[in-house]
């Protein structure tokens, strides 16, 4: 089964202003783990500052 190539244009414009939101999240002092959460709305129950905790790995280790 191919997808028709107008729906996979719009796949790929979709997955590059996901990625330009988190650039620019990170960009803007963010980590990398908090760039993604917000990038995707998880901003209920602190899991922003949540995600602070993964964004150079444990305790800045650069481990996971």
């Amino acid at each position: 089964m191919t997808l028709p190539f107008n729906f996979l244009i719009i796949l790929k414009k979709k997955r590059m202003e996901i990625k330009d939101k988190a650039i620019t999240c990170f960009r803007n002092g963010y980590n990398c783990a908090q760039a993604v959460a917000l990038v995707f709305n998880i901003e209920e129950n602190g899991a922003v500052r949540a995600a602070s905790a993964f964004g150079g790995g444990m305790g800045r280790m650069q481990q996971t």
